[in-house]
């Protein structure tokens, strides 16, 4: 029979602030008690697909809150729909984006990487 995880107050050497641990998603508690046994320090947990999760785990291995940001694929397709002139193409990563496509890829990299220097920023400052 399957064992289902599900968050919780603490499990694995993590406790959660959530405010509510039981409604923080599997994958994330997951990943937190995995970096906890990896790392073991505090550090920054990020879990990028349809959606990017970044999470913040103190040194004590207290799970202090994180942010969900839409995936690049769901910035670009936002774009593409709810804006006049961005339909979607492709485009890859520039420093410096010279058309477009390029500029929405960079762009949904940038907002991304944007998130998780930030949560970094603020664990830095606890």
């Amino acid at each position: 029979a399957p064992l289902w995880l599900v968050a919780s107050a603490a499990q694995c050497g993590v406790r959660s602030s959530y405010a509510d641990p039981a409604s923080l998603g599997p994958d994330r508690w997951a990943a937190l008690i995995a970096a906890r046994h990896l790392v073991g320090t505090a550090c920054v947990v990020v879990n990028a697909g349809t959606t990017m999760t970044v999470d913040a785990l103190d040194g004590e291995g207290t799970f202090l809150g994180g942010c969900i940001v839409p995936g690049a694929p769901l910035m670009r397709a936002a774009l593409a729909r709810d804006t006049a002139n961005l339909a979607q193409r492709d485009g890859a990563f520039a420093y410096f984006p010279d058309n477009t496509g390029d500029a929405i890829w960079s762009g949904a990299v940038n907002a991304l990487a944007g998130a998780v220097r930030q949560m970094a920023s603020y664990l830095e400052q606890t």
